[in-house]
C-alpha cells in the first residue's frame, strides 16, 4: 500500500477515529503507532505513517488543538516552583523532529516551555524577560534561528 487514502479506507473505524484523536491532540507519535498497531497497517513504515499523519493534519485543519502559548506570569510561578528551588539558569536549545523545528526553554532537566513555528521573536522574548525576572543567565542560541534553518 502506498497511498494514504487506501491505507486510510483500510484502517477500521476505531483506528481512525483513535488516529484522529491523537492527532488533534498533536500526539504524532502515537498516531502512526495508532497506525502501525493495527492489523491492516501491520507492516507500515514510518514514511507512510508519517505521511498518512500529515494529511489527517490537512484533513481535520481547525480541530487540531492549536500549539501552546505561555503566560510569563505562569512560567515564573513555574520556575520558582521548581524542586530544590528556582533555577541558576534558563536556557533555550534548538531541536526538530519531523515536523519541523522548535525552541526548547529548560532549567536543568526540566522543559518549561517548547514553542514551534517559524517566528521566534515572542519565544525569545519571552525567555529573555522570564530571565530577567529569576534575575539567572539565559543560555542558548540567539535569533537566528537553529542551523540549516532556512526561515
Amino acid at each position: 500500500m502506498t497511498d494514504v487514502r487506501e491505507l486510510w479506507a483500510a484502517l477500521r473505524p476505531e483506528v481512525r477515529e483513535e488516529v484522529d484523536a491523537c492527532v488533534a491532540g498533536r500526539r504524532m507519535v502515537r498516531a502512526i503507532h495508532a497506525v502501525r498497531s493495527s492489523p491492516e497497517g501491520a507492516g507500515t513504515g514510518i514514511p507512510l505513517g508519517k505521511d498518512l499523519v500529515a494529511w489527517r493534519l490537512e484533513v481535520l485543519g481547525d480541530r487540531v488543538e492549536p500549539w501552546p502559548t505561555y503566560d510569563l506570569e505562569a512560567l515564573t510561578g513555574e520556575a520558582r516552583s521548581m524542586p530544590g528551588g528556582p533555577p541558576a539558569a534558563l536556557r533555550l536549545e534548538w531541536d526538530g523532529d519531523s515536523w519541523g523545528w522548535m525552541l526548547l526553554l529548560t532549567a536543568g532537566t526540566t522543559v518549561l516551555a517548547t514553542w514551534r513555528g517559524t517566528d521566534w521573536t515572542e519565544p525569545l522574548a519571552t525567555a529573555a524577560a522570564l530571565a530577567e525576572r529569576l534575575g539567572v543567565p539565559l543560555h542558548g542560541p540567539g535569533d537566528g534561528g537553529p542551523a540549516g534553518w532556512d526561515g
